[in-house]
Order: structure tokens, then sequence, then C-alpha cells
């Protein structure tokens, strides 16, 4: 059985999704821009994400992006590196693997810091954590793998 694949490349204004049909989908929000524009604080506020997961949700609800790709996501992007269990090229994370680690940001932004252990910290780690578990809810992708292409 084949899986499809969808590359997502985070950018610092924009995210990039190459779908395995070979279309490109560019959401108007990258991890730099999320991070400056909604977190002010590290980790992020409860508001600041709730906004922050709002201005994703409205890229991903753009007239241009199909509501429902599906499949797996792969990524070379390092700030995914980064996340627990994504360390070694060719992990993959199911989608509640996914949640874990964004319940522990939840968490950290209601004043729990010791949910970060696993965590990087940062701004712009926490803009790409919420960036990939949003378009994995959205766009009904399964899975998350970190490749070296």
């Amino acid at each position: 059985m084949t899986i499809r694949a969808t590359r997502l490349h985070l950018q610092a204004h924009q995210t990039t999704l190459k779908t395995a049909q070979g279309r490109n989908i560019i959401l108007s929000v990258g991890a730099l821009s999320l991070a400056d524009g909604f977190f002010h604080r590290d980790p992020p506020k409860p508001h600041e994400l709730e906004h922050a997961i709002d201005a994703v949700e409205d890229a991903l609800m753009a007239d241009h992006v199909p509501r429902a790709i599906g499949g797996s996501l792969v990524s070379s992007d390092p700030a995914l590196h980064a996340l627990p269990g994504l360390q070694t090229s060719g992990t993959t994370l199911s989608i509640d693997q996914i949640e874990a680690p964004f319940q522990q940001l939840a968490a950290a932004s209601l004043g729990r810091p010791g949910h970060m252990t696993d965590l990087q910290q940062g701004r712009q780690a926490a803009a790409a954590l919420l960036i990939l578990r949003e378009c994995m809810h959205h766009l009904n992708f399964e899975s998350a793998s970190f490749i070296d292409y």
C-alpha cells in the first residue's frame, strides 16, 4: 500500500505544502510571522495561543486550500526535527503523538512551566508546533515524519 505524503516546509512568513500530486499550497502564515505577531511571551499565554490558532485556521480555510488532503506529512525543517520523537530521521508520529507536545505547551501557557521539559524553548518553536498541529487536524493528516532530503 502506498502512503500519500505531503511535504511541509516552514518558512519565516509562509508555510508551503507540496502534495503527493505535485500541487503547491502556500499558507500565509510562517513560524516567524506567527511568533512575532502573536507570541509576546515564552511560553505564550493562553490567549496568545488562541489568537495564533485562529490565524492558522484562517490561512487553512482559504479557498485555495483543499479541505482534506489526508495521508502523511513529511518535513526536513529543523524546528520540527526538535520535537520529541522526531529527532531520528524517518521516525513517524501519529496525530495523537503530535497533540501531546502541543498539550504540554498549552499547560505551560497556563503557568505550569514544568511541562516544557521535553520541548524546545522559544516562540518560533512554539509557532512551528502549532502550525504542524493545525495542518494535521484541519487537513486530515494521520502522521508526521522528519526526513533528510
